[in-house]
């Protein structure tokens, strides 16, 4: 448990910040030097089942904050979790036997255009 840590009796969460977004976040952070390699909070437990319950909540507020700041500076935001990725991919794939059946029903080899009216006419 790499973003998970105890100081005492308090646990906390560390979100680490992708190796060559350290400059950007650092930067729009206003950290003091400049780089941002890690957030660490406060998960105001001393309970360990506690903290596992509440570290993923903390570590997407961490990961929020740091894409708004990214984001009002006009720079590229962090790349989104792997489960994120994932579940796009996994609807992707739910769309493509709907358009299979629209071309199988409808006789279509190819779809010319891309707006709904050219799929209408």
């Amino acid at each position: 448990m790499a973003n998970l840590l105890t100081r005492g009796n308090t646990w906390f969460a560390r979100f680490n910040t992708p190796r060559d977004r350290w400059e950007d976040s650092g930067f729009t952070m206003a950290t003091k030097g400049g780089v941002l390699r890690e957030i660490v909070r406060t998960l105001r437990t001393t309970d360990h089942s506690e903290a596992l319950k509440r570290r993923d909540v903390a570590l997407a507020a961490m990961r929020t904050e740091v894409d708004i700041a990214l984001r009002q500076a006009r720079k590229r935001p962090l790349e989104p979790p792997a489960q994120v990725i994932a579940d796009l991919y996994k609807r992707r794939w739910a769309i493509d036997p709907y358009f299979r059946w629209i071309k199988q029903t409808l006789a279509i080899r190819k779809f010319v255009g891309t707006s709904e009216n050219a799929i209408r006419t």
